[in-house]
């Protein structure tokens, strides 16, 4: 992290979401998802290790704003391109680049 805060650069890691955290009002009665999973540990251990330094990029909530089965394909834990396109969005975003329009040539 050292050699990309000297060349300006920002360093983003990307924790990919389960569908099923997603996704989690769908799950069979009785399941839950845990508060306890591994990203939010380690989320806890890089503001402990490394705050503000490195991104850890969760984008969890991009993925549900999609809406129900937009970013998944119903029969598949992998994304769709739609689902890839909201994640490269949050990449870009918390990297700080700015977007620009298909209009501004």
């Amino acid at each position: 992290d050292e050699a990309a805060e000297r060349a300006g650069s920002r360093i983003v890691h990307v924790v990919a979401p389960d569908k099923e955290y997603v996704f989690a009002e769908h799950l069979p009665d009785g399941l839950a998802v845990s508060n306890h999973r591994p990203v939010v540990q380690l989320q806890a251990l890089m503001e402990r290790l490394r705050p503000g330094r490195i991104t850890l990029l969760y984008p969890l909530e991009a993925m549900r704003a999609a809406g129900p089965f937009e970013s998944y394909s119903k029969g598949d834990t992998h994304w769709n391109y739609w689902g890839a396109w909201l994640a490269a969005k949050a990449v870009i975003e918390a990297a700080g680049v700015l977007l620009g329009s298909a209009d501004d040539g």
